[in-house]
């Protein structure tokens, strides 16, 4: 679920985000069989979005599901506290600290 915390920005964007809330087709399927984590999305506006990854998903996998929720533009995660950047993309989600983690993306 997307909530919409700031009415001034451009209508583009939150129309992105709402179509992520769609089902935007993930590039990796999560398996239901591996073990699972939720990852709490906050992007650069406001919105929210919780996605399920499974744990061998990478970041550069978060980082593209992201990027897909904005139109393809390219993200910054930051993730832990205080809040730093994760550029490793091949890092595995919990090699990188984020099961069941909360990030913020921003545009790069």
């Amino acid at each position: 679920m997307v909530r919409f915390l700031y009415a001034g920005f451009p209508a583009l964007f939150l129309a992105e985000v709402a179509r992520c809330t769609d089902s935007v087709a993930f590039a990796r399927a999560v398996d239901a069989t591996k073990p699972k984590t939720k990852i709490q999305i906050r992007f650069h506006d406001g919105t929210r979005k919780a996605q399920e990854f499974n744990e061998d998903h990478t970041v550069g996998d978060l980082r593209a599901f992201c990027a897909q929720c904005v139109g393809g533009q390219a993200m910054t995660i930051m993730g832990g506290f205080p809040p730093k950047p994760i550029a490793d993309d091949q890092l595995t989600l919990k090699d990188a600290g984020l099961l069941n983690a909360a990030v913020t993306v921003k545009p790069a």
